[in-house]
């Protein structure tokens, strides 16, 4: 089935406000969600779809976050592009394969344990892959898994 995007420019802070609001009141409450996005970045995309990535992104984090579930959330503007990261703390001594993150049905044997069929990361990959976007996954050195979604400049077409 084909899915035409709805595109519009979509700010980014109240999408990821909204996206929170979405998540599980317990998942809420015990995690710190530190947010450092400009209220006037806008990406341009299917709101509904960027929503969808969003929530997964940010379930994903809070349920795997291990260092005082503390969430980070980012969003600056680079050359035109806009450049959002969700990067959570893990566990030092934990490895992760980040070339299988993002595979369908793939989890960690850590965490299985963790309400989930590993589908989450897949389906974000899929959105951002339709809105030509760019998802990237790795672990800094401050033991923090983060995502990366590089949105690229908008393109307006005048006829």
């Amino acid at each position: 089935q084909i899915h035409t995007l709805h595109e519009t420019p979509v700010n980014l802070l109240r999408l990821v406000n909204q996206s929170l609001a979405l998540l599980d009141v317990n998942l809420l409450k015990s995690t710190v969600w530190e947010i450092s996005i400009d209220t006037d970045i806008e990406v341009y995309g299917d709101e509904s779809l960027l929503q969808v990535a969003i929530v997964n992104l940010l379930d994903n984090a809070g349920k795997y976050s291990s260092f005082q579930n503390t969430v980070t959330i980012k969003a600056e503007l680079n050359n035109g592009s806009v450049i959002f990261t969700v990067g959570n703390h893990i566990q030092e001594d934990f490895s992760i394969n980040v070339d299988r993150v993002g595979e369908r049905f793939y989890r960690h044997p850590r965490y299985r344990k963790i309400h989930g069929a590993g589908l989450g990361l897949s389906i974000v990959k899929k959105i951002i892959f339709l809105h030509q976007a760019k998802v990237t996954f790795y672990i800094s050195t401050e033991s923090c898994f983060t995502v990366q979604i590089s949105f690229p400049k908008p393109v307006h077409i005048s006829y």
